[in-house]
């Protein structure tokens, strides 16, 4: 099966392909899908098709195509965008450490979607390369990894002139407290817990990349101190 997920736009959903690549699709266009192709599944923003999408003649047309496709209506003023919305493209760059491909993806796609330039890494040795080489504006950073465990890579990191300030926010199925504790001992300005709601998650980030630009690093790691002595 061919899985999907809803960028954040009220008009159209983006299809992963087999072998991770994507293809934007709109929402009419979808529900006009003969049976045998139409959403198996329609909820929480979430989309799973039936079998892939062919290169055929009936693919479905990117955004654009569909939308110049369409009359405007009748006496209809086409919708301006307002002055104070924000960019989508936020011209940031994430580094993604998991060693699950599935979460890897769902984490690409969703904050690729929302503009960011995002990295990725499988294991903790190949998460320290990555960010020495690529000094990203935030880590997301899984703890249970193959050949070095998150907690390691924070502390190679913090130890590296090169990487000590990179921010990291740990994104992990472990929420014990001592877990949390340890987090924060190495540096970390978040901790995100497993199974994650695509969309908060890219929120979230958000949150943290403007807080980070407005100097808020204290800040951030006292709301996270604060969190753990409630827990």
């Amino acid at each position: 099966m061919t899985r999907a997920c809803v960028v954040p736009s009220a008009r159209s959903v983006l299809v992963i392909l087999p072998g991770g690549s994507t293809r934007s699709c709109p929402h009419a266009l979808v529900r006009r899908l003969p049976a045998r192709r139409r959403p198996v599944v329609w909820h929480c923003r979430a989309l799973l098709l039936a079998e892939p999408w062919t290169d055929s003649a009936d693919d479905p047309p990117n955004d654009a195509e569909a939308h110049s496709s369409r009359p405007p209506s009748a006496g209809k003023r086409p919708a301006r965008r307002r002055r104070d919305a924000k960019p989508r493209t936020r011209d940031k760059t994430l580094l993604v450490v998991d060693d699950e491909p599935a979460v890897r993806l769902i984490c690409r796609v969703n904050l690729t979607a929302s503009g960011y330039r995002v990295l990725e890494a499988e294991d903790g040795i190949a998460a320290f390369e990555v960010a020495k080489a690529e000094q990203p504006d935030l880590i997301l950073l899984d703890v249970m990894m193959p050949r070095s465990d998150g907690f390691m890579v924070a502390a190679a990191l913090a130890a590296d002139p090169a990487t000590r300030a990179v921010p990291i926010v740990f994104l992990s199925a472990r929420t014990a407290s001592a877990d949390l504790l340890r987090a924060h001992e190495l540096g970390a300005v978040g901790y995100l817990t497993k199974p994650f709601d695509p969309l908060q998650l890219t929120r979230s980030v958000t949150t943290v990349l403007e807080r980070l630009e407005r100097g808020e690093v204290e800040a951030l790691r006292d709301e996270f101190r604060a969190r753990i002595s409630r827990a």
